[in-house]
């Protein structure tokens, strides 16, 4: 069992230098070093692509994803996650990849991506038109977010945009190697404190009970739990017809004191 406590912990990161300053229980634990990953460094973001992948390789909505793409979880992971740092993403790891974050930053997040489009003043929509089950995900989780981040139009192009906010998409420990306390912790807390300073929300889908309670010991609250794929997967995200779905749960920290439940 863990023990928790109040904190001060400082974290540096390459280029920058994070100081955390915490009355949430984390592990009173020396964090390890975190190093953000640059695109250019082909070995590195490979390294992270497979912890990545590793950890999520029996994700219901990974698997789902990809077995809908026709792809393995490693080439469909590889390929999101270069996708997301060639658009300023950013990819983090700490103790040599025990610990893999993919964090989407405010400008990323300016364009919405919900279902139905218009040329104008309306929702754009990205999604591809053979990938049920990822646009079905895409368009639940928009709506959530214009229902709890909140919208607003631009006045040159009359397009609907989510407001900027702090996205963790992937959070990966690597299953290949022990533990290293910290490491987690790691690569989490610098962009959390980031977004407090700026007072902006942050977002994440998890997908699991046990990360769930993980999130929560960094700040999140669950919004909603949400069932997707009914009909076309199973509860592991594996392709069956009449299938019941896989689950998973949107959380965010708000910042701004906006949401009122």
């Amino acid at each position: 069992m863990s023990r928790f406590g109040h904190t001060r912990q400082s974290i540096f990161i390459l280029p920058s230098i994070f100081t955390v300053t915490t009355t949430r229980p984390y592990s009173r634990v020396a964090l390890p070093l975190a190093r953000i990953v640059q695109p250019a460094d082909e070995a590195d973001v490979s390294k992270c692509v497979w912890t990545i992948a590793s950890a999520f390789d029996r994700v219901p909505c990974t698997n789902a994803f990809s077995a809908e793409s026709g792809q393995t979880v490693l080439n469909y992971v590889n390929k999101t996650i270069r996708s997301s740092i060639s658009r300023n993403g950013v990819l983090i790891e700490a103790a040599d990849t025990s610990a893999v974050a993919l964090w989407e930053l405010p400008n990323l997040h300016r364009v919405a991506e919900g279902p139905g489009s218009t040329s104008s003043g309306g929702l754009h929509n990205r999604t591809d038109s053979d990938q049920h089950i990822k646009n079905e995900w895409k368009q639940v989780v928009q709506l959530a977010k214009m229902k709890y981040i909140g919208t607003e139009r631009n006045s040159e192009t009359d397009d609907i945009t989510i407001l900027p906010h702090y996205h963790l998409d992937f959070l990966a420990r690597n299953p290949s190697v022990p533990k290293i306390p910290g490491a987690i912790s790691a690569v989490v807390l610098p962009y959390l404190a980031k977004a407090k300073q700026d007072r902006l929300s942050v977002w994440l889908e998890a997908t699991s009970l046990d990360v769930v309670t993980l999130y929560k010991h960094f700040g999140f609250r669950v919004l909603e739990e949400i069932t997707i794929g009914v009909g076309r997967v199973d509860g592991q995200g594996k392709l069956q017809n009449e299938g019941e779905g896989f689950k998973a749960w949107l959380m965010w920290v708000d910042n701004d004191g906006s949401l009122k439940l």
